[in-house]
């Protein structure tokens, strides 16, 4: 099976994964995922998080494996099949720059800005490390009469669409002052800024240390972008004569948003989690008795001076355990 020891350690259909997606490469259409133990389960969810999205199971995955990859360790992994396509890598392009990403697209309407602060990191234990949202600006109709409303949609996990939360929305009464509201899984916050000025831009990169903000306002190329900064009486005039025109249940604007932040180095966030785990599950792992390879994959876990040698041998166990049980599911 080409890339036999990844798409184990993966364990995961074909079916859930897109060339498209950053860090793609090939599985099997043929596999079928090994239904581990729940101890093995467990593992799993400590090195991958409990819900990976793609961009995390990638990015993880190719860490992972790059401590066998870099150490007389890869021949466990060509035992099981030579045929690899990720390694050695040819770039970094999946994964660079490595710095923090919040990607804005307004899809329709006139050009207006969505401002975006906060915190944000990669969630380990969920395994989320790639967000998108759709957000919306609307003339609605309500017990008061029409009202502007803002609606923030979790487009989630590309591949999983059926559990998504419902859309927060907000009814923004004062168009000076728009509501904050929360990004669900991030500390980012979000503000529309509704305000006037004539200055022509489709594209705007904001910088911060490792923060970065790409704007991109597709609806009209090089279309008048709105800008808070030279908001005035007069801009907002405008803005509350044109929402006047307004039918209700009409689409004034629409954005999508992406936040990206690259997971923390497992050696740091998951080797300690790992050490405090119980002896069933290293049972499980390496088995009781000293049998090849799990003898040499326990004596790395347990006694080798360096974490990368450590990790190594507890994946290439959890990789050889996974290829067992999935020849029982045959």
């Amino acid at each position: 099976m080409i890339n036999h020891g990844r798409t184990l350690l993966l364990n995961q259909p074909r079916s859930v994964t897109h060339y498209t997606d950053p860090g793609y490469e090939y599985i099997s259409p043929a596999y079928t995922p090994a239904r581990l133990p729940e101890t093995l389960k467990n593992i799993h969810k400590i090195l991958f998080g409990a819900t990976p999205d793609n961009y995390f199971l990638n990015f993880r995955a190719q860490e992972l494996l790059s401590y066998i990859h870099s150490s007389d360790l890869s021949v466990f992994l060509t035992d099981l099949d030579p045929r690899i396509t990720y390694w050695p890598h040819t770039s970094n392009l999946f994964f660079a720059p490595g710095r923090k990403r919040v990607t804005i697209t307004q899809s329709f309407g006139a050009p207006q800005r969505l401002s975006v602060a906060g915190a944000l990191d990669a969630i380990e234990t969920k395994g989320r490390a790639l967000n998108t949202y759709t957000v919306s600006l609307l003339q609605q109709e309500t017990a008061n009469g029409p009202a502007l409303q803002i609606s923030t949609q979790y487009t989630g996990r590309q591949y999983s669409v059926n559990a998504l939360p419902e859309p927060t929305v907000y009814e923004i009464t004062d168009i000076s002052s728009p509501p904050v509201t929360q990004l669900v899984e991030t500390s980012l916050k979000m503000v529309p800024n509704i305000s006037s000025y004539n200055l022509s831009y489709n594209r705007i990169l904001s910088e911060s240390n490792d923060f970065l903000v790409i704007e991109q306002y597709t609806p009209e190329t090089g279309g008048r972008l709105l800008l808070e900064t030279e908001a005035s009486s007069t801009g907002t005039a405008a803005f509350t004569a044109a929402l006047a025109l307004t039918a209700p249940g009409t689409l004034i604007s629409r954005w999508t948003i992406e936040t990206r932040a690259n997971p923390a180095p497992a050696l740091t966030t998951i080797l300690p989690t790992l050490e405090i785990l119980g002896e069933p599950a290293f049972l499980q792992l390496f088995g009781v008795s000293q049998n090849e390879p799990y003898a040499t994959f326990k004596n790395l876990w347990f006694d080798h001076p360096l974490p990368t040698y450590r990790l190594a041998g507890l994946v290439l166990a959890l990789i050889y355990r996974t290829e067992e049980y999935r020849g029982k599911n045959v």
